[in-house]
C-alpha cells in the first residue's frame, strides 16, 4: 500500500505543527441531568492532539466507510459529541479544550483507504457539539419519561438492515399491522 502513505503522511506532518502532546485512545464520560435523572454519555477518543495554543483535535480512525460530512453534520453525531466531551473535559486526564479539528481518518478499504473527512472550523464545531448534545438530551428525556424506544425512527427511510436489524422483529410487526389493516 506505499501508494495510499503519503496522503496520510502529508495529513501526519499537518496535524504536528504546534502539537504539544498526543494522547492516544481515551475513554471518559460526561454527566448530564435530565429531568431529575443522572444520564452519561460515555465515548473513546481514538487520538486527542494538544496544541501549544491551548486547542486540541479529535481524530477516530475507521477500518471502514467513515459518515461523510453531510452525514456528520445531520445525523451521526458521534464526533460532535467527542467535541462536546473535549470541551467539558470529560476524557480521562485531558482537560477541556475548545477543538480546533475533528476528523474522521479512514484506513480500510478499497477507495480512498487514508481519506480524511474533516471538520475544521472551530465555530461551527462548537455549534455542532453543542446541537448534537441539546439533541442527545432530548432524546434521553423523551425515554425517561415513558416513551418506548423505536427501532427505526424513519423506517420509511431505511435504505439497508443493519446487523441486528431483525432482533427489531420489525418485519413481524409490519406484517402484523398489515393483516390488520393498520400502516407502519
Amino acid at each position: 500500500m506505499p501508494e495510499f502513505t503519503p496522503p496520510y503522511l502529508e495529513a501526519e506532518r499537518n496535524w504536528s505543527e504546534g502539537l504539544s502532546t498526543r494522547v492516544p485512545e481515551r475513554g471518559g464520560s460526561l454527566d448530564i441531568s435530565i429531568a431529575g435523572h443522572e444520564c452519561r454519555l460515555t465515548g473513546r477518543a481514538d487520538r486527542v492532539d494538544l496544541y501549544a495554543d491551548g486547542t486540541a483535535a479529535i481524530l477516530d480512525f475507521k477500518t471502514g466507510n467513515p459518515p461523510s460530512l453531510a452525514q456528520v453534520k445531520t445525523f451521526a453525531p458521534q464526533l460532535a459529541l467527542s467535541v462536546a466531551m473535549l470541551h467539558a473535559g470529560a476524557f480521562q486526564d485531558v482537560d477541556p479544550h475548545p477543538a480546533r479539528a475533528a476528523s474522521y481518518v479512514q484506513t480500510g478499504g478499497n477507495r480512498d483507504p487514508f481519506k480524511i473527512t474533516a471538520l475544521d472550523d472551530p465555530n461551527e464545531l462548537i455549534e455542532l457539539a453543542n446541537e448534537a448534545l441539546a439533541q442527545l438530551q432530548a432524546l434521553w428525556a423523551t425515554f425517561l419519561m415513558g416513551a418506548p424506544f423505536t427501532p427505526l425512527l424513519r423506517p420509511e427511510r431505511a435504505r439497508d438492515q443493519g446487523p441486528y436489524h431483525q432482533l427489531a422483529r420489525v418485519k413481524e410487526w409490519r406484517a402484523a399491522d398489515e393483516a390488520s389493516g393498520e400502516s407502519t
